[in-house]
């Protein structure tokens, strides 16, 4: 956040993180602390595509994973895909805009 990187994360997550970025981190003060910078955040609801014009990545809306909602990233055409902060994806748990890729990591 203090380097100036824009945070994208579910809608619901916005007030929270901008509260604890607002807060004093006194004990051990980080770049956050130090430059006093407000954050910039992009947010989205369901499904977000992010692209430079060479690399796309699809965002989707995860509920009903056990513990809280996420986010998984698809890397469009590259292979790699980012689940982050979930233990498992079971096979019955349905991510709305990603069956297609669900189907290919649950079987």
């Amino acid at each position: 956040m203090a380097e100036g990187a824009t945070i994208v994360t579910h809608q619901v997550n916005k007030p929270f993180l901008e509260k604890i970025a607002s807060l004093p981190h006194t004990l051990t003060p980080d770049r956050q602390e130090q430059a006093k910078k407000k954050p910039a955040f992009e947010t989205m609801t369901e499904k977000k595509v992010m692209t430079d014009g060479n690399h796309v990545i699809e965002l989707y809306h995860m509920t009903n994973i056990g513990h809280h909602d996420g986010l998984i990233m698809n890397y469009g055409r590259s292979p790699l895909l980012d689940v982050a902060d979930v233990h498992a994806i079971h096979k019955n748990i349905k991510i709305e805009g990603a069956e297609e890729i669900q189907r290919g990591l649950c079987g």
